[in-house]
Parts: structure tokens; C-alpha cells; sequence
């Protein structure tokens, strides 16, 4: 007899009467066989997907109760499953813009800080999905267009189809649509049993699609309660929100109150802005800064790619966390921190408390990825050949206790003043980010001119790369960058996409669907208590206590 895909348990039904009625109020009105794949041969067997959901308890026991890792609520820790020797590594590298320092002085130097994971995903696919998608998707009327809707349809059908193919690792979808309201529309499906078809026709259907209102707090109101509610359930499962927009929320505030609430969580936040209407500098200014987080400027003919790379890359996901620390020696002074890579973004004044400790969380790592920082410090004088500069260490959740990856680093140093030849990687990282601190045309001409020679040997979006062509003329001609369209401005400050060569575009017949306009929905109700999530917030690295909040 088939048994109940939740609790294992015999029953006619996929999901059985006891799981039905522990539902909780606000669950999706959608059945799980109303979204499970079809044909049947294509989808995995009863046993398949009973494992997948219930074997995710033993995950709690990744984390353990350090204060490192302390404040995501007490677990049951059940037998840890120990990962084999060095599935996870973390290489530590260290730069300077130049081999050696003059020692007769008190120099300013900047040190690039390279982290590279390798290893296998954190989650193992034997024991159900490696991740948690959820995704916000703005369905306003300014969605209803033909080069808008349905290339969404599409973009998000492909990703669908992509990720329930046999060689993927499964993951975890949610949906949130918002308008005149927001309502969720998929709750943690896993990824090999939808039917991408089935999913569209949630969309098609939704009673407030094409409605006049841009309800951004709401849908991130949701998808914080279901991430809070997914970082209880499994402590290691990685969890990422999807926010997709073609204009700005009306409520800026209280979408950057949800935000603040949100970002709370060791939940991985980013942004895709829509089309030339996007509000891409709003996206920036809310996300910027926050655990990995990025914001991308797509297009129609780009959608598809960034979608598809969504897919891709959390199923590389190696650490749900990753603190790093950057402890510098007696003597030498911390000044600027920046994101190199990915999304520039500037820490800002003070980001080395006293002057001499840098702490941030990085969020999720992939493996195969480089995360690149870069650090601005003034040494001290001396008499020796060589200053220790800095204890880097990074520490992501492990088996029975935090790995650690830690680098002591040391500069040599040289008599008199002069100034060796730089190392011109640390330098073009230095301009480029310099860039965010002054915007006057010199600087602003230099870092463009670099991300253009970078972006062209990585292959970026050509759109991206013709802009920078533009701004740089303008930059050389005028002095100026007045002359850029709001979009041309929004695609120089958003993080950018690269090509995934070979990937056909999503433009299937059966994924565009006619984009007519639907009467506007009654408003969203106001929230009731069950509506707010209490998120256990750690108050920081180190932190013994828990604060809690709620997500309103």
C-alpha cells in the first residue's frame, strides 16, 4: 500500500488524514498531487519521496551549541553522520597590492583575502533536499505585459523542469506572489516531484495577479515565517529568498522594517530587478551588505539565465553560514572593508571594531566559488624584516562542532621609503571598490574601465558590457554619466550576470501563456497574530544569549 509522502505512514492518499489535518491554517489551498510530476515514470517512487522530508531531522545534529553557532533554538541532537575526510575545504589566501613595505615608515597597505570552499554539498541528496528555494515573484499589472508574464512562466518552468531532472540534487521550492496583497502559493515542494505545469496554472489562477499594488512587505512577511519555520525544523538546511520585481514597493518602509526583521535569520536574501522600470538603487540600498546578498538587473532575454543559475547554484551550497574574523596584530591599524567579490558592496565607517577586529557573516558558501574581500591598513614603523599583520579565520558549521580555517599572515618589509612594484590583481580589486566610497570622474573612469576588462574575459552579459562602453565615453567625453538612462545607471550599480554557455533559452510554447489582465483583488487583510513569526536571533558571534523577535 502506497504510504503518506510527511510521515511514512501507510495510506490511499499521498499526504494522509493525520498530516492533513496538522496542516497548519494558512498552508497553500493546493494538494501535493496537485504538483507532483507527471508522467508517473519520472517521478521518484513512494520510498524516494518518504525518505526525502523524513530523514531531515538527523540534519539537526550538523550544529552544535558552541556559542559560535548558538541561538537557533535546543534540538534533539540524534546520531551525527559523519562526512568523510575532507568533503570540506576552505583555501585561505592572502594578498598585498605590494610584496614588501618600506620599514621607515608607517604605510598604507590593502590586503585582499581570497576564500575558496571545495566539497561536496552540505546536504546529502540520500537524505532528502539539499536546499530551500523560496521564491517572491511580483505578479502586479505591470507584470502584465508579453515581454514580462510570460517570459517569468517561462524562465520559472525551465528552472522547475531543470531541477526535477534526475541529476540534479533535490531541493525544496516555495512560491509567494504578491500584488494588492500577498498570498503563498507553494509550501516546500520538493523539487523532484513538481510539475512545472501544475505550478504555472497556480499563477494563472491566483485571484490577485494583474492587481495595482506592489505588496513587497507582505511577501517577505511570508517567506520570513517560512524560512524562521525551516531553520527550526532542519538547523543545516541552506535557505535562500528570491525577491523578483519590475518596479518598487509603495510601502518602503515597511518593506525595509520586514527586511531588517528578516535578515535576522542566517537566511541568504537577494534581489532580481525586471526590466528598465526596476527599481534596482532601491533593491541596492535594502539589500546591500546583508549574508551574500546581491542584486541583479535582468531582462527578458536574461531571465532565463539568471533562473537557471538560481537552480544551479543551491545545489553547490557547502556551508549554510560562514563567519569570518580578521583579527589584526599590535600596531597595525584597520581602516576601510569592502566586498570584492560577490557584490561589491562597503562595510562602511567603523567596520574594524577599534580599529582592530573585522567580523561579518558571509552566509551560504558554494563550492567552486571565490569570495574575495579586500582591507585597508596602516602598519606601524620598525626595524624588523617582517610585521605580522592579521589572524584571519573562517568558521562554518561542522559534524560535532565548527570547522575552522584560519591563516596567520605576515608582510616583509624593507629600509627607506620606496615602494615596490604592485601586484596588479589587489590593485584593479582596490579601484574598483574605491569607486564606492567617491564618485568623482577620474576614479569612476578607472574602475569602469577595469570591470570592463574583467567582465569581458568572464564572459558577462554582453547588454552589461555595452554599457560600461557607453558610460566610459561619457566618462571621457563629457566628464559626466548624466547623459545614461535611469536603466543604463541601474545596470552600472547591480551585481551582473555570467554567461551559462549552452543554456537554451526558455522559450517554450507551453510555458507563454496569454498575459490578460485580471480585475484587481479585494485588498489583503490585515495580519493576525498567527501571521507573525518569532525568528530566534543570534545577537552575534560569540553571543551566550537569544534574543527573540517577530517578523511583522
Amino acid at each position: 500500500m502506497p504510504k503518506c509522502f510527511l510521515c511514512g505512514q501507510e495510506s490511499a492518499e499521498p499526504t494522509c488524514a493525520a498530516c492533513l489535518a496538522a496542516a497548519p491554517a494558512d498552508a497553500p489551498a493546493v494538494k501535493l498531487e496537485d504538483v507532483l510530476a507527471r508522467p508517473e515514470s519520472e517521478a521518484p517512487s513512494a520510498g524516494e519521496q518518504t525518505a526525502g522530508i523524513k530523514r531531515l531531522q538527523r540534519w539537526n545534529s550538523i550544529l552544535d551549541e558552541s556559542p559560535i553557532f548558538a541561538g537557533q533554538g535546543a534540538f534533539e541532537v540524534l546520531t551525527p553522520v559523519a562526512p568523510a575526510p575532507g568533503t570540506l575545504d576552505v583555501a585561505v589566501g592572502v594578498r598585498f597590492d605590494v610584496a614588501s613595505a618600506p620599514a621607515d615608515a608607517d604605510p598604507v597597505v590593502h590586503m585582499m583575502v581570497t576564500l575558496s570552499p571545495y566539497g561536496a554539498p552540505l546536504m546529502s541528496r540520500t537524505d532528502g533536499p539539499t536546499a530551500h528555494l523560496i521564491l517572491c515573484l511580483d505578479l502586479s499589472a505591470s507584470m502584465d505585459e508579453p515581454q514580462k508574464y510570460p517570459v517569468l512562466r517561462a524562465a520559472l518552468s525551465s528552472m522547475l523542469r531543470e531541477l526535477r531532472s534526475r541529476w540534479s540534487q533535490p531541493v525544496l521550492i516555495s512560491i509567494v506572489g504578491f500584488a494588492w496583497g500577498a498570498d503563498l502559493l507553494l509550501d516546500a515542494v520538493p523539487s523532484s516531484v513538481i510539475d512545472e505545469e501544475a505550478v504555472l496554472r497556480l499563477l494563472d489562477e491566483w485571484p490577485r495577479r494583474f492587481s495595482r499594488y506592489t505588496d513587497m512587505a507582505g511577501a517577505l512577511r511570508i517567506a520570513g515565517r517560512i524560512a524562521a519555520d525551516q531553520v527550526r525544523a532542519v538547523k543545516a538546511m541552506p535557505v535562500r529568498i528570491y525577491v523578483l520585481t519590475d518596479g518598487r514597493p509603495q510601502d518602503v518602509e515597511g518593506t525595509k522594517r520586514i527586511l531588517g526583521k528578516v535578515s535576522k535569520l542566517p537566511v541568504d536574501i537577494h534581489g532580481f530587478g525586471f526590466g528598465d522600470d526596476a527599481d534596482v538603487r532601491l533593491l541596492n540600498e535594502m539589500l546591500a551588505g546583508g549574508r551574500g546578498a546581491s542584486v541583479k538587473m535582468v531582462r527578458p532575454d536574461t531571465l532565463g539565465e539568471a533562473f537557471g543559475r538560481v537552480g544551479e547554484v543551491s545545489q553547490l551550497v557547502v556551508a549554510n553560514r560562514a563567519l569570518l574574523d580578521v583579527e589584526l596584530r599590535p600596531g597595525v591599524i584597520g581602516g576601510g572593508a569592502y566586498r570584492y567579490r560577490p557584490a561589491r558592496h562597503r562595510f562602511g565607517t567603523g567596520a574594524f571594531a577599534r580599529g582592530v577586529h573585522f567580523s561579518t557573516d558571509l552566509g551560504t558558501l558554494e563550492s567552486g566559488r571565490t569570495y574575495s574581500l579586500v582591507f585597508q591598513l596602516r602598519l606601524r614603523r620598525t626595524t624588523a624584516t617582517e610585521t605580522e599583520v592579521a589572524r584571519i579565520c573562517l568558521r562554518v558549521p561542522g559534524f560535532g562542532g565548527p570547522r575552522t580555517f584560519e591563516k596567520v599572515v605576515s608582510i616583509q618589509r624593507h629600509p627607506g621609503n620606496a615602494i615596490p612594484e604592485r601586484d596588479t590583481e589587489v590593485v584593479s580589486a582596490v579601484e574598483i571598490v574605491q569607486a564606492l566610497d567617491r564618485n568623482d570622474p577620474a576614479t569612476m573612469l578607472k574602475s569602469l574601465k577595469i570591470r570592463r576588462s574583467i567582465y569581458a574575459q568572464e564572459r558577462r552579459d554582453p547588454h552589461i558590457l555595452a554599457v560600461l562602453d557607453k558610460a566610459i565615453r561619457e566618462l571621457e567625453t563629457k566628464g559626466s554619466l548624466a547623459s545614461l538612462t535611469a536603466s543604463e545607471h541601474a545596470a552600472l550599480i547591480s551585481h551582473t550576470l555570467t554567461t551559462r554557455a549552452g543554456r537554451p533559452a526558455a522559450t517554450s510554447a507551453s510555458s507563454a501563456s496569454s498575459a490578460s489582465s485580471a480585475s484587481p483583488a479585494s485588498p489583503a487583510k490585515p495580519a493576525d497574530p498567527s501571521d507573525l513569526v518569532t525568528a530566534e536571533v543570534a545577537v552575534g558571534p560569540g553571543a551566550d544569549d537569544v534574543t527573540t523577535e517577530s517578523v511583522e
